[in-house]
């Protein structure tokens, strides 16, 4: 009846535990109620990190206390878990404020982590089709003796509160028991809607099976990895190479060699949610890796675990008049709270943030994926904190996203501390792409660019499409009935969008026009411009994968459409998104630098839109096409895109 999912968990899985057992307890599974759910959700994802999400989906409705409000049957409860002793508090009128160190007073109160947090899976119900779902909030103060919280807000329990207690607190939020049957069947059918999303896993694609194979049989990656694992913890590693080349599965393998072989505490870091599942994914797919996921493996996103990190050492983050973080003040931040670890990782202060919260920042090594694009003040608090011997960092060289200069790992680092391999081979995609990509390179006016081919992947097609009237149902046809084809799914497939494909919706979100795409035929997406979208995985494999250009580094896509890749050339010649870091500015050299990102996500076949048959992007595409073998490369007009991806099966298929 009572299930622990760990789908993320920080330090907060055996304090759910114990929760699981009281329940247990307080509600027996017997005669009458093997068909009731409690499912108890440890570390959600849902827009906003949930510690805990209790989701109650009982036969019956259940008593919890002798009151009108005392009975539930369907319900999803937000927990914040507090584990501070009693004097790591600051009382401020009816809130508290939780103190990580002395002198250092989040500015959050313990009340409005909680509400924050029901708001990030109302926005997830929301995106799931129950914009009306209430959630409930509570902060659970596990430390707290109930009668240190005389006069505090009222969604705040402490220790000696058990289940019945929580659920009254719940209760006086809300009611819990609707009066009509309509209002029954649709909190039901949300509840059920925003549990089963959020324990999605994904399934193996045909792709992931080709990956899983590929990562098998790559003795050059499993070399390297063998090689670099000894040194780890004991020196820097770095692992350098273009889009394609293998740095995500190098950093995957060695993330399980570490957690069995030497069996270390691992953190893997990246930056954007689609990437960080992805990487999740890729994890999953490895039989000895899977296991030790969420314990000795944990995947997190760059600025997620940095803020964690900065609001322990200093007790709040910049945030704005609304209290939500202030991103333009994080670079001063995390130089300020480097600055206070002047010890170093060895110092009184970093081992004490260590053991402070162990399950959260105790790792014997961190795995950085993309760690080209940090920022310098980022580096300096993750080394202030570590060191630079517990991490290892995947170098994608140019693929610069944040800034526009790759950040200096090496600087200031005792040259006999530093292992560094280089991937040259292209390891995603298939040879005739790989040989597209490397002439796209010097038609865009980098000479040195280039990814070695493999003999032992041949194929791949590109086909080239100009216009604007080719975004249609009957190019998402085309695309499946190819996939079909080769065997692949629509989930192993990527589309990647710029800005001028985004929808606002008019209550506030926004989702990709080409979902509208897949949606007039007949397709199911996985639309990571959704903000909440973005944080879990693809609901079937029947889903496709969207997301916006930005976040497509480190993605990839049996067959990968770029769609107006002249409009995201324009917008990055108009933001080229320059760093105080930076050493150097030219934009046009950004401008073409992004292209190669996404031209270099595909396996076999790379779709490519543009609009203006005489933008830059085309004179770039054409010089590449001139230099590949006659028939590697197909130009068509838009409206012939759909025939050309999947002949008989587009634009003249019905």
């Amino acid at each position: 009846m009572v299930k622990v999912f760990p789908i993320s968990p920080q330090n907060e899985l055996l304090v759910t535990q114990r929760l699981a057992a009281e329940i247990e307890r307080r509600w027996p599974s017997g005669d009458g109620h093997r068909a009731d759910r409690i499912d108890l959700l440890v570390g959600v994802r849902s827009g906003t990190d949930v510690d805990l999400l209790v989701a109650l989906d009982l036969e019956q409705p259940r008593p919890f206390a002798d009151t009108t409000d005392g009975w539930v049957q369907y319900a999803l409860i937000a927990i914040e878990i507090k584990q501070l002793d009693p004097g790591r508090y600051t009382r401020i009128g009816n809130q508290l404020l939780p103190d990580y160190r002395d002198g250092g007073a989040n500015k959050r109160s313990v009340g409005d982590q909680a509400r924050d947090a029901a708001l990030g899976v109302k926005g997830f119900a929301r995106t799931s089709g129950f914009p009306d779902l209430y959630i409930y909030a509570l902060a659970w103060l596990t430390e707290v003796e109930e009668g240190d919280l005389q006069g505090v807000d009222p969604i705040v329990v402490g220790r000696q509160r058990g289940w019945f207690d929580m659920l009254a607190a719940a209760a006086r939020q809300h009611p819990m028991l609707p009066d009509d049957d309509a209002a029954v069947r649709s909190l039901r059918d949300g509840v059920r809607a925003v549990r089963d999303r959020l324990l999605n896993r994904r399934k193996l694609s045909a792709l992931d099976r080709i990956k899983s194979v590929r990562i098998a049989n790559d003795i050059a990656a499993r070399e390297i990895v063998s090689a670099i694992a000894p040194r780890a913890g004991r020196a820097f590693i770095r692992l350098a190479g273009r889009g394609g080349s293998g740095k995500t599965t190098a950093l995957a393998l060695l993330a399980k060699r570490l957690a069995t072989l030497e069996g270390g505490r691992v953190l893997v870091l990246t930056f954007h949610h689609a990437l960080r599942g992805d990487i999740e994914h890729v994890l999953a797919t490895m039989p000895d890796a899977q296991v030790l996921l969420n314990d000795r493996i944990r995947v997190e996103t760059v600025t997620g675990f940095l803020l964690a990190l900065l609001e322990v050492l200093t007790g709040a983050v910049p945030s704005d008049e609304s209290g939500k973080v202030n991103y333009d003040r994080l670079d001063e931040a995390y130089r300020a709270a480097a600055i206070s670890l002047k010890d170093g990782p060895d110092g009184e202060l970093a081992m004490s943030l260590r053991q402070v919260d162990g399950g959260r920042f105790d790792w014997d090594h961190i795995l950085i994926d993309e760690a080209q694009d940090w920022t310098d003040d980022e580096r300096d608090l993750l080394r202030a904190v570590y060191g630079h011997r517990r991490i290892a960092i995947a170098d994608g060289m140019e693929q610069l996203v944040r800034r526009q200069t790759p950040c200096d790992w090496l600087r200031g680092l005792p040259r006999g501390e530093i292992v560094q391999r280089v991937l040259g081979d292209s390891l995603r995609m298939q040879r005739n792409i790989a040989l597209f990509v490397n002439a796209f390179a010097r038609a865009a006016g980098f000479m040195d660019w280039t990814v070695n081919p493999r003999e032992d992947m041949p194929g791949g097609r590109i086909i080239i499409a100009v216009g604007d009237e080719g975004q249609t149902g009957d190019l998402v046809r085309a695309m499946e009935a190819a996939a079909i084809r080769d065997r692949a799914d629509p989930v192993d497939c990527l589309v990647c969008v710029p800005h001028t494909n985004i929808v606002r919706d008019a209550d506030g979100g926004r989702h990709a026009g080409f979902a509208d795409c897949v949606a007039a035929a007949g397709g199911a997406s996985w639309d990571a411009v959704d903000l909440t979208t973005r944080t879990v995985a693809p609901a079937s494999t029947a889903a496709w994968r969207i997301v916006q250009y930005d976040s497509c580094r480190g993605l990839e896509g049996w067959i990968t459409a770029v769609l107006d890749l002249d409009q995201l050339y324009a917008h990055k010649l108009r933001y080229p998104n320059y760093h105080r870091d930076d050493r150097t500015g030219d934009d046009e050299a950004v401008a073409r630098r992004w292209l190669l990102i996404p031209l270099t996500r595909a396996v076999h076949m790379l779709v490519i839109t543009v609009r203006d048959a005489d933008s830059p992007v085309t004179a770039m595409l054409r010089e590449a096409s001139a230099a590949m073998p006659v028939g590697i490369v197909e130009w068509c007009s838009a409206a012939e895109c759909a025939n050309r991806v999947s002949p008989h099966t587009g634009m003249n298929s019905q």
